[in-house]
């Protein structure tokens, strides 16, 4: 089936970049759009993103309501920095994988994104009132969080009488920085538990390989040195103090 692009009036054909209208369905050259092919890709890369032509735009007075251009743009800054910070760990990582292409790095993203609503409860003891207790420590440590649709589930089975970690799916990355933000307030009432963010294996393997480096300049005798999140990315740092 072949389109015509609304703007140009030019057909479109298969291997012509274009984007449909969210709204009307019409159908866009990306360069009759103003879209670079770096937005196009970013756009195409992101789960649930949709796109509104200018003239729908003009026609409701509002854009659209899952993707404005305001929108766009942050989700596109965001996309950036998760893909620096990806470009710092593949680059680590180098060494000891053979081959890393753009399509990990796609799917790299994608999976980020689907667990960037979670956090991850550790050596939470198991009960039937795993929810009530989950909804009790949020709201201990950061009351504004919505709870009413938290979903949650053990990852795993309880090994060697240590709790399986609890993931706990929330509203919205909002929720989730503020609960890590104030995550030092467990020691008061769950002085046991830790919380953390949902990683993917890349960023497990990548955190394991820094803090075997991290030990191993420990045992060579040098001193003051901390692991610190630089960009989101976990760096060896030296205290300033020494």
């Amino acid at each position: 089936m072949s389109y015509q692009c609304k703007e140009c009036r030019a057909p479109i054909s298969a291997k012509t970049l274009s984007v449909s209208c969210d709204n009307c369905s019409n159908v866009y050259h990306i360069k009759c759009a103003n879209i670079s092919k770096a937005q196009y890709e970013n756009i195409s890369a992101t789960p649930g993103c949709v796109w509104k032509c200018t003239a729908c735009n003009d026609n409701t007075g509002e854009m659209a309501k899952s993707f404005d251009n305001e929108q766009l743009l942050k989700a596109i800054e965001t996309l950036n920095q998760t893909v620096a910070m990806l470009k710092e760990e593949v680059k680590a990582l180098k060494a000891e994988k053979d081959h890393v292409n753009m399509e990990v790095i796609i799917s790299e993203i994608s999976e980020r994104q689907k667990r960037s609503n979670n956090i991850i409860i550790f050596k939470l003891k198991e009960s039937n009132e795993d929810m009530k207790t989950v909804i009790d420590i949020i709201k201990n440590i950061a009351p504004n969080v919505a709870t009413d649709e938290i979903t949650i589930n053990r990852l795993g089975k309880k090994h060697d009488n240590s709790p399986a970690p609890l993931k706990v799916k929330l509203g919205s990355r909002d929720d989730v920085f503020a609960i890590l933000k104030n995550k030092r307030k467990l020691r008061e009432t769950h002085p046991t538990i830790s919380i953390g963010t949902d990683q993917t294996k890349l960023q497990q393997e990548y955190f394991k390989r820094i803090k075997g480096e991290l030990e191993r300049r420990k045992d060579t005798g040098e001193t003051n040195l901390f692991i610190k999140y630089i960009n989101g990315v976990p760096t060896i740092t030296k205290s300033k103090n020494e």
